[in-house]
């Protein structure tokens, strides 16, 4: 139950944030002053990206270190089979949050309304979303046990 709704706030700040985000940028011409207003916003993107997806990964992982060193020193699986597990499980969620979020940033913020300026920028989402979220990995492994 507190994962569901977890997940629901997770969802609903980022569709928050990009819609706020995406509506400070809202309406832009095609001019110099709007180009330095696009680089503005994809800005606000990676950051927006970035720093949610790193900071939630640092502070749930260190929450699961108890569990898993307890199962790890009964042999039950090792550190791998946790990271890949925890990898793959968060993928498709990952994914089409970051849909959501990009969908409402593009379509807002007037960048190119071609469907390759939406892939090419979606698919630049995603990987800053997985390097955010390997980063937030890492952060969470070396900060320790809260």
């Amino acid at each position: 139950f507190f994962f569901l709704r977890y997940t629901k706030l997770r969802f609903i700040q980022a569709l928050v944030v990009a819609f706020l985000g995406g509506l400070a940028y809202l309406n832009n011409k095609n001019d110099q002053e709007a180009f330095q207003d696009k680089s503005g916003l994809l800005f606000f993107v990676v950051s927006s990206l970035t720093f949610g997806n790193t900071f939630v990964q640092a502070q749930t992982l260190p929450l699961d270190i108890p569990i898993f060193t307890r199962e790890y020193r009964n042999g039950m699986y090792g550190i791998l089979a946790v990271m890949a597990s925890k990898c793959i499980i968060e993928l498709p969620y990952l994914i089409i949050l970051t849909f959501f979020q990009w969908l409402i940033f593009w379509g807002l913020g007037g960048l190119r309304k071609t469907a390759e300026g939406f892939f090419t920028g979606y698919v630049t989402s995603i990987g800053v979303v997985f390097v955010a979220t390997t980063m937030g990995y890492l952060i969470g492994a070396l900060g320790g046990n809260p």
